[in-house]
């Protein structure tokens, strides 16, 4: 299941550039860049967050825009309103990993490649 249940951008407000989940990293990063289009209607963008990769919650990092996000976890989703001043936005999500467990079980199977590469995950032009 943790290969098929993932998250991924729903509707995007402006041009993907790229997007990415990183399933054999301990923090499941996800990774969406895009260009917003400041012409459309709406400035929302929805990105699917399935509980079961984030069981704990998560942190979200904003670079190269502004904006606010809200999280709703009966829908798993995630809402991000860009600026009228944004270019390009990159949204980083990163799961949230409990200092008590200690050291999380990273996928059986996963290769030491894909454990420390950041960027492993789907390149959309």
């Amino acid at each position: 299941l943790s290969a098929a249940i993932r998250p991924y951008p729903c509707r995007v407000a402006g041009d993907v550039v790229r997007f990415s989940f990183s399933l054999y990293r301990k923090d499941r990063k996800f990774l969406l860049v895009f260009r917003p289009d400041h012409s459309l209607a709406t400035k929302e963008t929805v990105v699917f967050l399935p509980k079961y990769q984030y069981p704990r919650g998560v942190e979200v990092t904003l670079k190269g825009g502004d904006g606010k996000h809200e999280i709703d976890w009966d829908m798993q989703t995630l809402t991000f309103c860009h600026d009228d001043a944004s270019a390009i936005v990159k949204l980083v999500v990163t799961k949230v990993i409990d200092p008590s467990v200690g050291n999380e079980p990273l996928i059986v199977g996963a290769s030491e490649r894909y454990i420390d590469d950041p960027d492993v995950g789907l390149l959309v032009k």
